[in-house]
């Protein structure tokens, strides 16, 4: 079974069960039918802070994503399949929407996607998937949220 646990830092309302949906829909792609994904939606502030202590890069960033275990190895805590957190400045969001000129739920579904490849051991690199980049992959999944509604 899936679970998508949602902490919302900016006291902002989401459809949480459409942020979910997102996030199990991406992991059913990648074959995924058994784990725990927590998602913190913060602002620039708590991305800076995150990205300086574990990245050593003093500046906001729109996504992080925190693996809890390898590939295959993920942490099994009281019988739940924990995969990762992902943690999401929605002050990016609101920027790269007006600049890449889409919705607000596009731009944050592509980090979720972004995220979830990232907490699944997918990185950057050409040679970490040599079928096909991350990037092809992501847009894979966004038509098929796209598709679902």
């Amino acid at each position: 079974m899936l679970k998508v646990s949602i902490l919302n830092k900016i006291n902002k309302k989401f459809k949480a069960n459409w942020i979910k949906q997102v996030v199990k829909t991406a992991l059913k792609y990648e074959g995924i039918s058994n784990g725990e994904v927590s998602i913190v939606l913060g602002d620039d502030e708590l991305l800076q802070r995150l990205n300086k202590e574990y990245r050593r890069i003093d500046k906001p960033t729109d996504v992080l994503a925190f693996r809890y275990g390898k590939i295959n190895g993920n942490i099994n805590f009281l019988d739940r399949l924990l995969l990762g957190e992902i943690i999401i400045s929605l002050d990016a969001v609101l920027r790269q929407t007006k600049e890449y000129k889409h919705s607000f739920e596009k731009e944050l579904t592509i980090l979720l996607i972004h995220g979830i490849l990232h907490i699944l051991g997918y990185d950057h690199s050409p040679q970490n998937l040599p079928e096909e980049p991350m990037v092809v992959r992501m847009e894979k999944i966004l038509k098929l949220v796209t598709a679902n509604g």
